[in-house]
């Protein structure tokens, strides 16, 4: 691998692979200004194609530069798909036009299916057919299509659940990183939802893994994602025993009663966990959450 162009280098995941990328010269991409970042607006070709032209990437990681809240996501219906659908399209538009022998890696979502399957472990093969139930999850599967059929070399990787720590940038967003916080603030009890189910993923694993993917030369659609399969409301037990509150203050709610609650407007799966037998057979391993929790607390000791 030569340079690799990541899209969303300011986000959570996208700072880690770009934070901790072995694959020789990287560069990251951030829609605002951000120090040290190349400035690109994915919904404009000139900004596009200026920046394929000035560093010839042989690689362009998707993944940030996106809408990603779910109730964000359905108050803004038209915003959601031009961004997330029409944002990825115009990237490959322009890789084809200045490098085309560049490989994509698209980052999507658990949040592409339904969450209804009914299996002994209740977790998505990639074969499964994906079955979005909000915005967020149509625009990310119909972005997962125009990768497929873009013509170019691709590998997408669906995670679940994504954790971890970065410093300053990114790490603010996701569910891990919002139960910590408020528990530091004194929210005692903390009711999270229980019946609501995922892979909870560390991104230090997904940056390593994406890396051991276009080591391998591999195409097509794969799980990146943890190992187990865990409700809302067990993995925020760990969370809170891991930063020393105890699990005994994380209380169970059903998630009809916490959308009431809190006036939430997009549905959410059921059970979107991920199967990730397919790259268990590169030798790709992750972090239980147990010990992914764990590291993220000893980076955000050293901060």
């Amino acid at each position: 691998m030569s340079l690799c162009l990541v899209v969303g280098a300011a986000g959570l995941l996208g700072n880690k692979v770009y934070t901790s990328w072995q694959g020789g010269e990287i560069v990251g991409t951030s829609r605002r200004e951000v120090p040290g970042f190349v400035v690109l607006d994915p919904l404009s070709s000139d900004s596009v194609e200026q920046v394929l032209r000035k560093y010839i990437p042989s690689v362009v990681v998707i993944s940030g530069s996106q809408m990603t809240a779910p109730d964000e996501c359905e108050n803004h219906k038209e915003l959601v798909y031009r961004v997330n659908v029409g944002g990825v399209a115009n990237l490959l538009g322009g890789v084809k036009k200045c490098v085309p022998d560049a490989k994509i890696v698209y980052v999507s979502t658990d949040f592409v299916f339904s969450g209804d399957k009914l299996s002994n472990s209740g977790m998505h093969v990639e074969d499964d057919v994906p079955l979005p139930i909000n915005k967020y999850g149509k625009s990310k599967l119909f972005a997962e299509l125009v990768v497929q059929y873009s013509g170019l070399d691709y590998v997408i990787a669906r995670v679940s659940r994504l954790y971890g720590y970065n410093g300053e940038l990114g790490s603010h967003r996701g569910f891990a990183w919002s139960i910590v916080k408020q528990l530091e603030n004194g929210k005692i009890p903390l009711e999270v939802v229980a019946n609501q189910f995922g892979t909870p993923t560390l991104i230090d694993d997904v940056a390593n893994a994406l890396y051991l993917l276009l080591k391998a030369g591999v195409q097509g659609v794969y799980h990146v994602a943890g190992p187990q399969r865990l409700s809302n409301f067990g993995f925020a037990q760990i969370l809170s025993q891991e930063f020393g509150y105890g699990s005994d203050v994380i209380c169970p709610i059903s998630a009809q009663e916490f959308a009431s609650k809190t006036n939430q407007v997009a549905l959410r799966p059921f059970d979107s966990s991920l199967d990730t037998s397919k790259i268990q057979m590169l030798g790709i391993v992750m972090h239980a959450p147990l010990q992914g929790v764990a590291l993220m607390h000893k980076q955000m000791q050293r901060g």
